[in-house]
């Protein structure tokens, strides 16, 4: 239903089932992350005005908090991790060599409840902005993007490597072969697309 991303470290799929409305993900904390990219699988269809509430459970916590929420106008989130006081360097310190991992919590919660939360987070956004933006394209009469299925994924991302490996192939036709490193930079380039956008596979476009 969901993926979760920290910068420069592989993409983690492995998510825990608490409840039909709860999920987590337990994340590697060190070295100590500043941010973190959560994002909505294609296939993934949120029950209407509801909105997927982002968590977060720094290690030694005992609370959850509060860092954003997904929708379907919204359905990746770039966020910012909190981080220890500066003017306690223990706490930094000790969070460095801890290797215990960060809790992400994930939970469906009405979008109008939460949207004034949201907006303590958010101040330049309007209240009613997120419960708006969660009911879209769920109410009546309105339309439902169709989900991506995984055939039309997975041929997707082979059309994006073939693109992009075209161009290092040499060799005698029909023998044609391409050097390792040029899968490599493929795989990085495609990494960090994945990173910043992480919804470009559900679009029908070419590279």
């Amino acid at each position: 239903m969901f993926g979760a991303l920290i910068p420069g470290r592989p993409l983690q799929t492995n998510i825990q089932t608490l409840s039909p409305t709860h999920f987590l993900f337990l994340l590697p904390s060190s070295p100590p992350p500043t941010s973190l990219v959560v994002f909505l699988l294609p296939s993934t269809i949120l029950p209407p005005a509801t909105a997927a509430a982002i968590y977060i459970q720094p290690p030694r916590a005992q609370a959850f908090t509060l860092l954003g929420a997904l929708h379907p106008s919204a359905p990746s989130a770039l966020l910012t991790l909190p981080t220890p006081s500066d003017e306690n360097e223990n706490d930094t310190e000790s969070m460095v060599l801890d290797d215990s991992p960060l809790t992400l919590g994930i939970a469906f919660e009405d979008a109008a409840a939460l949207a004034p939360q949201l907006a303590a987070l958010q101040p330049c956004l309007p209240a009613s902005s997120v419960a708006a933006a969660a009911a879209a394209g769920v109410g009546s009469g309105a339309v439902v993007a169709r989900p991506v299925g995984t055939k039309v994924l997975a041929q997707r991302i082979i059309r994006n490597a073939f693109n992009f490996l075209g161009s290092f192939a040499g060799g005698a036709a029909g023998r044609e072969t391409v050097p390792l490193r040029a899968f490599r930079e493929w795989w990085l380039k495609f990494e960090k697309r994945l990173e910043l956008d992480p919804a470009f596979l559900e679009r029908d476009e070419e590279g």
